[in-house]
């Protein structure tokens, strides 16, 4: 069978106490869940990666390997509309003389987000020289106003990444150079006055993997707004002979300006804490953060945040991964 995409809802069983005391608000039985898998997939297309739902129009976005999809959500299975995003050639022989396979000398989705009510924001990896662009929702039909992505979006396939768009203005956990040894996360649009990153040091990040990103309201005023951003990196806290990895949240202000004589284009209200997911029967420690959801409250001013965390000898195991 060929790729695609395939669309189906879980009910995880056998969770423990925490997940337990989380009543699903929908609960399927395995063979309704069969009854409403349903599959897409276009010739010559792969690497579905990226999904955006739009539930005004009830429309699924996709990003793909140089490619980008509007999808019905109730005819999934049905002929799509696509934009085609590819890297010209001559760009693409440049990534191959720089010594990049072939297959990572194209255009890879890595961002789908709402500009606004009319647009989306769109970056790809563009062949290791990552590119933004604008995406008019009413004709889907092409890429406009393109623009670089460095500091918004991975230079090559494999790297993770996490990004959230907020009042028009991208916040994005990437890497900022072409080897991938620069993590940051950062206020990658908007005002260049206004756009800010972390510091370029083990302390602040340590070879973290992304995992996701989340925005909360703090009240009408906006003033206690935050971004969070989930990811597993290398801690410095233990003297072990072997690396440990361990999974961090951290948390900035979306008021942050950076400061005035020291810190200037930093985060000053830059924090991060560890997760900790414990089986206290066996004593194993998840320690790797794989995926998060995030399940906001009607107000968006609070949440529940999901984690799928795995231990590096172990198999994976699903629990809440925190709430506010």
């Amino acid at each position: 069978m060929g790729p695609g995409l395939w669309f189906l809802l879980l009910v995880p069983a056998g969770l423990g106490a925490a997940a337990r005391s989380a009543v699903p608000r929908t609960e399927r039985l395995f063979p309704e869940v069969q009854q409403m898998v349903h599959r897409f997939s276009q010739e010559a297309i792969s690497n579905y990666s990226i999904f955006l739902v739009a539930p005004q129009t009830r429309t699924l976005y996709v990003g793909a390997k140089n490619a980008i999809f509007a999808l019905p959500l109730e005819s999934v299975n049905q002929p799509a509309k696509m934009i085609s995003w590819e890297v010209p050639k001559n760009h693409r022989d440049s990534c191959t003389r720089k010594g990049k396979k072939e297959a990572e000398c194209h255009n890879y989705i890595r961002i789908l987000e709402f500009a606004d009510e009319s647009h989306l924001f769109t970056c790809g990896t563009f062949a290791f020289d990552p590119q933004c662009g604008f995406i008019k929702v009413a004709n889907f039909s092409s890429v406009e106003r393109q623009e670089s992505g460095r500091g918004k979006c991975p230079f090559e396939p494999t790297q993770q990444s996490a990004a959230v768009m907020v009042d028009d203005v991208l916040y994005a956990a990437t890497v900022s150079n072409f080897l991938g040894t620069q993590p940051i996360i950062s206020r990658a649009t908007g005002n260049l006055e206004e756009r800010i990153r972390t510091e370029m040091s083990v302390t602040w990040l340590n070879d973290p993997v992304f995992v996701g990103s989340t925005f909360l309201r703090g009240g009408e005023s906006g003033e206690n707004d935050k971004i969070y951003f989930f990811f597993t990196e290398t801690a410095r806290e233990y003297d072990f002979y072997e690396q440990v990895r361990v999974p961090r949240v951290a948390r900035v202000c979306k008021g942050d300006l950076g400061g005035l004589k020291t810190l200037q284009k930093r985060w000053t209200t830059f924090l991060k804490t560890q997760l900790i997911c414990l089986d206290p029967e066996s004593g194993t420690n998840f320690n790797l953060l794989k995926d998060v959801f995030t399940l906001h409250s009607v107000n968006g001013t609070s949440a529940v945040f999901y984690g799928i965390f795995s231990a590096q000898r172990w198999v994976p195991f699903l629990a809440p991964a925190g709430a506010h």
